[in-house]
């Protein structure tokens, strides 16, 4: 599945250019068609809300781990999270918190 940013707010200042591609438990970030960090996700659809954990497992930000909640509705998959293993996942979709929440919203490409 891929996934492009159409409403971000928070501190991920240029994420419409990023497209996310998903293959099992692979993630890929690309930014304006290039590759830029490839990693693993794990996700734990049972708990409210859903959890996400991504490590970056090559590129310049190799070992960097985000945790996040998420929601996927339709086409449109929304993320909350924070970058670095030290800090407390979001327990809700908002910014404003003193963690640096990043508040994403991203719409599945058509095929």
């Amino acid at each position: 599945m891929e996934f492009d940013a159409f409403a971000v707010t928070g501190q991920s200042g240029g994420a419409e250019r990023w497209t996310l591609v998903f293959a099992g438990d692979k993630l890929e970030s690309y930014l304006e068609g290039m590759l830029k960090h490839n990693g693993v996700l794990k996700i734990d659809p049972t708990k409210t809300p859903k959890t996400w954990d991504y490590t970056i497992t090559e590129g310049p930000e190799k070992g960097l781990i985000t945790h996040g909640i998420y929601e996927l509705k339709g086409d449109e998959l929304t993320l909350c999270y924070v970058e670095g293993g030290d800090k407390a996942r979001p327990t809700e979709f908002a910014v404003g918190g003193k963690g640096g929440e990043q508040l994403q919203v991203w719409k599945r490409q058509k095929r």
